[in-house]
């Protein structure tokens, strides 16, 4: 996994941290996360997809397997709650996922965790790029009706640079402008990107694994979850009893959900919720956020457990996000045991207008917190603030034994909006100490 490739084409920040102090955690904590087991296809009636299987198979064993997530969306009415639809490892899975009530989604096999793109194709391959007779300008003429948020090179060792309005934005190596009317994607190269590149993918403005509707018992376990505009995983609506575990999520966002405004989330749970659970996995270069939960007036979001993940590299880390002063609820929230590292050093940061950047974001106009606890996280750098707070009393949310590190930007926006800036070590501690009077540690990396 290509992580922490910061080439050619992605509008970050100078001085990309590139080790920590916290890097022998994250190993540990990433080594954990990619290794885990499976335990989907346990006492279950399974499905399988298999990169060697046929969509006109049943997909009642491996040996009859699917071989794309088409021949799963041509059977969703077979698959009952309680059942499992299994990917086979080492293989690409390309397209949308339509998450059941009550069903599982998980890993067979041996090697690699699946691979589910949203990207519909790898794009490396002549037949997709003619040049224009405009310099330094190749177009792919079928890049597809779905606003494309970026475009990921060879992994990340180069990222497309959006250009939302016309063509005429398109001026330098990377840029990138997608005509939905016409379905073109305009490139500028001073080179054929499959000369260079094998591995090109469109990041389109879909969710990968999503539903609208309620669903309840679901556990989506040990796969990787990549390259699509919108977000990686979206639940909407009074869903209940979800587990996310083992997953591996990338270069996810930046497509447009309006005409002013991108966005694209790795995990998002939209109005009520309760008994989410979402535990080792490992989420990084996101456009906006790893993991959010957040909702309009009126909802309900209780019993949300985020423990031991390790989220790098997005515009925010985790963000609670539920609007409402007078009714709903939030509680019985807890975030413990998370690696949280470098926010706002991520490709999203080609954001046109970068706000409160921080690895644990909650923004205003919230209901009264029960019971909302951050305990024994570690909170390391970030351009901006490791922490805004906005809206909440700063005792309805309750920090525990975090450990924070930082070498620019502020400790937090705190709740009168009062940013708290530290220029050393002794500062920084006296900061930390109005939010986590019993932190773990803090270090000042000069």
């Amino acid at each position: 996994m290509n992580n922490n490739c910061f080439g050619n084409g992605i509008p970050v920040n100078s001085g990309i941290p590139k080790t920590s102090v916290t890097d022998k955690a994250a190993e540990v904590l990433k080594e954990k996360i990619v290794t885990l087991s499976d335990t989907v296809s346990k006492n279950k009636k399974c499905w399988y997809i298999s990169q060697n299987g046929s969509d006109s198979n049943s997909g009642s064993s491996p040996e009859n397997a699917w071989k794309s997530t088409v021949g799963y969306q041509k059977h969703l009415d077979e698959i009952k709650p309680g059942e499992a639809v299994l990917f086979e490892r080492g293989g690409i899975y390309r397209g949308w996922v339509p998450v059941l009530d009550g069903v599982s989604y998980g890993a067979y096999g041996i090697g690699d965790k699946p691979k589910l793109y949203g990207s519909p194709d790898n794009f490396a391959d002549k037949s997709y790029w003619e040049k224009t007779d405009m310099e330094n300008i190749w177009v792919c003429n079928n890049a597809g009706k779905f606003d494309i948020g970026t475009i990921v090179f060879d992994n990340g060792t180069a990222v497309g640079i959006k250009k939302t309005h016309e063509l005429d934005q398109v001026e330098k190596d990377y840029d990138f402008f997608h005509d939905t009317v016409s379905e073109k994607l305009y490139l500028y190269l001073t080179f054929n990107p499959c000369e260079k590149y094998s591995d090109i993918e469109f990041c389109i403005g879909d969710c990968i694994l999503s539903i609208g509707t309620p669903v309840k018992n679901v556990l989506i376990e040990n796969l990787q979850i990549s390259y699509g505009g919108a977000h990686g995983i979206a639940f909407s609506d009074n869903v209940s009893d979800i587990t996310i575990r083992g997953c591996v999520l990338s270069w996810i966002g930046g497509s447009l959900q309006n005409p002013t405004v991108r966005f694209g989330n790795a995990i998002q749970f939209w109005n009520t919720c309760n008994n989410i659970t979402v535990e080792k996995n490992y989420i990084y270069q996101i456009y906006d956020t790893g993991f959010t939960h957040q909702g309009i007036p009126n909802c309900e979001q209780t019993n949300i457990n985020i423990n031991e993940n390790l989220i790098e590299y997005c515009t925010y880390a985790i963000e609670y996000f539920p609007l409402d002063k007078d009714n709903g609820k939030l509680a019985n929230i807890i975030y413990s045991n998370n690696i949280l590292r470098f926010s706002g050093y991520g490709w999203g940061m080609q954001r046109p207008n970068p706000q409160a950047v921080s690895l644990i974001c909650g923004w205003g106009g919230f209901l009264t917190a029960d019971n909302f606890k951050i305990d024994n996280n570690i909170l390391d750098g970030s351009t901006a603030y490791l922490i805004v707070q906005y809206g909440i009393n700063d005792n309805e949310i309750i920090y525990n034994g975090n450990s924070f590190y930082m070498s620019e930007g502020a400790v937090a926006r705190w709740t009168n909006d009062t940013p708290l800036y530290a220029e050393n070590e002794e500062q920084m501690s006296k900061q930390v100490s109005k939010i986590d009077k019993s932190f773990k540690e803090v270090k000042f990396k000069s």
